[in-house]
């Protein structure tokens, strides 16, 4: 079972991947998260937890991270596991975000009824406050860039 949605940010692949790369902080931008942590670096194979506002902490496993282009996390529940893959496009002066959540595993059906339906609902949610976030930092930049000259 698949869930998928997409944005457009007017912002560079830079200053939306700092927002990635940053772990610890996804609360203060993603509406879906209370907290969250890495051991580590921000690389594939790092561990952490995410826990949302209604559910428990959740261990994570950094699958695949490249720098600046995508990186997966993996979560594993009885019987089945959760990837969550984070994917920037750069079209120009705009990045698309690509975000899909994928069920898999015996349970995968259950879990993606049950759990996807809650992660589908929130993840327009989630990219609309990456957008507002990504596109006032690019606008800070901007005006630096412009006092600098």
């Amino acid at each position: 079972m698949l869930y998928e949605e997409r944005i457009t940010i007017k912002a560079t692949v830079e200053q939306i991947w700092k927002f990635y790369a940053n772990v610890n902080q996804w609360s203060k931008w993603d509406p879906d998260t209370k907290a969250s942590s890495i051991d580590g670096k921000f690389e594939t194979g790092a561990t952490g937890w995410h826990q949302s506002p209604t559910g428990p902490r959740t261990r994570l496993e950094f699958v695949s991270v490249v720098p600046q282009e995508s990186f997966m996390v993996e979560s594993r529940s009885p019987l089945s596991k959760i990837q969550f893959d984070h994917q920037l496009r750069s079209q120009g002066d705009e990045v698309e975000v690509i975000h899909r959540v994928e069920f898999s595993g015996l349970l995968a059906p259950l879990w993606g009824r049950v759990v996807g339906k809650v992660i589908y609902r929130a993840m327009p949610l989630t990219l609309q406050a990456l957008k507002v976030k990504a596109e006032k930092s690019s606008k800070k930049s901007a005006k630096g860039r412009k006092k600098a000259r």
